[in-house]
C-alpha cells in the first residue's frame, strides 16, 4: 500500500510540474504594459476593410525564449493553407511577449508557435468575422 501511495504522490507531484511549466496562447484586441490581455476572445468581428488581431504568449520564468516564430494557417474543410511566418523577439526581462496582425478575410485560423530551435511550443485557434459593408 505504501508504495502505491509513494507513486501516486510522484505522480501528482510530475502533473503539477507540467502545469505551472505550461505556455498559454491567447488572442485578444491588444495588450496593456503589464502584459494583460485586452479583449480575449476566441471569435473576432472585424470591420471588412480588416482589423488586428494580438496573438499573446505567456510562459513561466522557467522558460527562456529569445524569440520564437508566429505560423499562421488559414483552415478551411480541415486543410491548413499557410499565410505567413512571424518572428518576434522576446525581452529578457519579461515572460511574455505579443504581436499584432492584421485579418483581411473571415475564417478560421490556427497559429502555432516555435522557439529559437524550431521547437513547437504550443498552438492554438481562433476565428474571424469579417463584416460584409
Amino acid at each position: 500500500m505504501r508504495i502505491f501511495l509513494f507513486k501516486i504522490f510522484f505522480f501528482c507531484l510530475f502533473l503539477s510540474v507540467l502545469v505551472s511549466e505550461a505556455q498559454t496562447l491567447t488572442f485578444g484586441r491588444s495588450v496593456n504594459k503589464d502584459g494583460q490581455v485586452v479583449g480575449a476572445a476566441q471569435t473576432f468581428a472585424l470591420p471588412k476593410n480588416g482589423g488586428t488581431v494580438v496573438f499573446h504568449l505567456q510562459y513561466p520564468p522557467s522558460k527562456s525564449l529569445p524569440s520564437v516564430s508566429f505560423d499562421i494557417y488559414k483552415v478551411e474543410g480541415g486543410k491548413e493553407t499557410f499565410i505567413s511566418t512571424i518572428k518576434q523577439s522576446a525581452e529578457p526581462s519579461k515572460t511574455w511577449l505579443s504581436k499584432g496582425i492584421t485579418i483581411y478575410d473571415s475564417g478560421m485560423y490556427r497559429v502555432y508557435i516555435y522557439d529559437e530551435h524550431d521547437q513547437l511550443v504550443v498552438k492554438s485557434n481562433f476565428t474571424v468575422k469579417v463584416a460584409a459593408n
